[in-house]
């Protein structure tokens, strides 16, 4: 705050009217960059850094807590999928009816239910053990935090003919490019 006081100060200085025009056009856009993610603000990224959607490309950590495991828990029971694979990071999925397995490091059918941070910074699996499944983007995303992909037999085929031609939209972290 006190930066973007002395940098407001000195954009005035130098441009006067059209200078505090700017910072306060600036401050209202952050503040609808920071609304627009709500409820999910532990995924808040700039728009520089891609919006919620890319920022964990670039930056995530483990402090999830869960957050989206309520979504998670919502969908399944919504789309009738008794079981699902499931990376957990933190929270209690069973809290939320969540039933699932660990994700096969072996290309397989099913629903899978990737955690941004198992993603791009694996702690509870391999790394590079999913990358089979994420040259291509999610199916769908909930709360930023959970990208749902369905496997069946035809994509299962498509995903093992790119193998090795086409690039992960993340590889995930500690396996060589």
């Amino acid at each position: 705050v006190v930066y973007m006081g002395r940098g407001t100060r000195d954009v005035v200085a130098a441009f006067g009217k059209l200078g505090a025009f700017l910072v306060a056009a600036l401050v209202c856009l952050g503040v609808v960059a920071s609304l627009r993610v709500h409820p999910d603000h532990l995924m808040f990224f700039n728009t520089w850094a891609g919006g919620p959607d890319g920022g964990p490309r670039y930056l995530v950590h483990g402090d999830d807590w869960g957050q989206d495991q309520k979504n998670l828990g919502l969908w399944q029971k919504a789309h009738g999928q008794s079981r699902i694979f499931y990376t957990v990071t933190g929270g209690n999925p069973a809290s939320w009816g969540i039933h699932f397995d660990k994700p096969p490091c072996t290309p397989t059918p099913g629903v899978y239910a990737l955690h941004a941070v198992e993603v791009h910074r694996p702690d509870w699996t391999t790394p590079g053990c999913l990358d089979w499944l994420t040259v291509e983007e999610p199916d769908q995303r909930l709360g930023h935090s959970i990208y749902l992909y369905t496997v069946d037999e035809e994509r299962l085929r498509r995903l093992q003919r790119e193998r090795g031609l086409v690039e992960p939209f993340w590889r995930s972290a500690g396996v060589a490019p």
